[in-house]
């Protein structure tokens, strides 16, 4: 069985790459959602159909796990993704606690799709680890 890595393009490479490094015994599939590409500009509700698609159809092809190598994609779906399946799924987070640890006395700046920058996730992460106000977002196609 095969670990399935998404993405809306192609972005997503570079995580199979790191993965292709870490777990050289494993078989890896990657798809690249080209004909919806790019998911930063469409509404939230046609994302997670989307997601939702990709997600029916690496199950149906017995992937044994699935990477949603996308912060659009992940904050979208991956909630609803782990309501529907059993398989692990993992997402891309970005590394807001990684930052202010690194440099607790300045700024960090975030920058992600409008869905990315507004979205539960990523604001939820911000409130639990920014409390001195240093994170801003600045969302871009």
């Amino acid at each position: 069985m095969k670990i399935a890595f998404f993405d809306s393009g192609i972005g997503g490479l570079t995580v199979l790459h790191q993965a292709m490094k870490l777990l050289p015994g494993e078989q890896f599939v990657f798809l690249a959602d080209e004909d919806h590409v790019p998911y930063g500009v469409k509404p939230r509700e046609e994302v997670l159909g989307y997601v939702l698609d990709i997600a029916d159809f690496l199950v149906k092809k017995n992937v044994k796990a699935i990477v949603i190598a996308c912060n659009t994609a992940t904050s979208v779906g991956i909630e609803e993704l782990h309501r529907r399946y059993s398989l692990p799924i993992f997402g891309m987070e970005p590394a807001v606690a990684k930052a202010l640890d690194r440099d607790p006395d300045h700024r960090v700046l975030v920058i992600a799709t409008n869905i990315t920058c507004k979205g539960k996730m990523l604001q939820d992460q911000i409130a639990r680890v920014d409390k001195k106000g240093l994170v801003d977002t600045l969302p871009m196609p």
